[in-house]
């Protein structure tokens, strides 16, 4: 079995049809952003908008039951989101990024296990591994372990169908990723984060008290191999697409504003603010 299931490069016809979906979800989502920001309430519609468009499932290969899409297509897709609405795209890009860990911590035998259970529930991941945090602490116990503690910045966590946490593992120190469903017993999701803009991006903190994390439950151990360290490349670019996405948005939306809301200079005598050749939006 190979390393890793992302090979080669996207066709055309690939990249053609996800931008269209993507571009269509980010229309629907860009009608009314700025409301939902401003009300800052749970993105339930707007997660069924991700589920329901195949763009939570892009990743999962054609053998596991998914669309079987390359990792370019994926963060562009992302970009183009971003455009309209940057919380949203933040939950797509990190429900990626932690989804991957079943290829770069997981076992290559349980793909398939994964891979299937995400596409058949059409799973949205959600995480809780910020690494400024104070470790959460995995105790072992019968067929299992015991999960105990708090992260902060837990992206996708309360929204998502599942979450991915990295605990030490008591008396080997090792550090462990697993796979916590969204309603398990002792998870406790707090509304603790405010970010301006990213208010649907459900990044608040979690709690873990005597959660039960099942042995088949566990991903793997986090940097048992060279490869597990690709995730934080990709991470990183699931930001940068996040950002251009959002840099995009605003540079599209400048004319807007200045035809809609800007008076031209006074002394310039022109109606608008996008008549003034000063504002150089028409070069290259």
């Amino acid at each position: 079995m190979a390393r890793t299931p992302w090979t080669n490069t996207p066709s055309e016809s690939e990249s053609q049809l996800w931008d269209s979906i993507a571009e269509g979800v980010a229309a629907s989502l860009a009608v009314d952003a700025l409301t939902r920001d401003r009300a800052d309430q749970q993105a339930d519609a707007e997660l069924k908008l991700l589920k329901e468009s195949g763009l939570a499932s892009l990743l999962i290969p054609t053998e596991f039951g998914g669309p079987g899409g390359h990792w370019s297509t994926a963060l562009r897709a992302v970009r183009i989101l971003a455009r309209a609405d940057s919380s949203i795209a933040q939950l797509l890009a990190y429900s990626y990024i932690t989804q991957s860990g079943i290829v770069f911590i997981g076992d290559p035998e349980r793909w398939r296990h994964w891979f299937q259970a995400s596409a058949s529930g059409t799973w949205l991941w959600g995480d809780s591994v910020n690494p400024i945090d104070p470790a959460l602490y995995l105790a072992p116990c019968e067929s299992g372990y015991v999960l105990n503690g708090r992260k902060r910045y837990s992206t996708g966590a309360a929204t998502g169908d599942v979450t991915v946490i990295m605990g030490v593992e008591q008396g080997s120190g090792r550090v462990l990723a697993a796979v916590i469903n969204h309603d398990r017993a002792g998870v406790t999701h707090v509304d603790d984060r405010d970010a301006l803009g990213q208010r649907l991006s459900a990044s608040g903190s979690v709690e873990f008290r005597d959660v039960f994390v099942h042995a088949d439950d566990v991903l793997g151990e986090w940097h048992a191999e060279p490869y597990a360290t690709v995730s934080s490349p990709a991470s990183q670019l699931g930001f940068a697409n996040m950002y251009l996405g959002i840099a995009e948005g605003a540079d599209g939306s400048t004319g807007n504003v200045l035809t809609q809301l800007c008076e031209g200079f006074k002394v310039a005598f022109l109606p608008t603010a996008i008549d003034d050749p000063a504002h150089g939006l028409d070069q290259p």
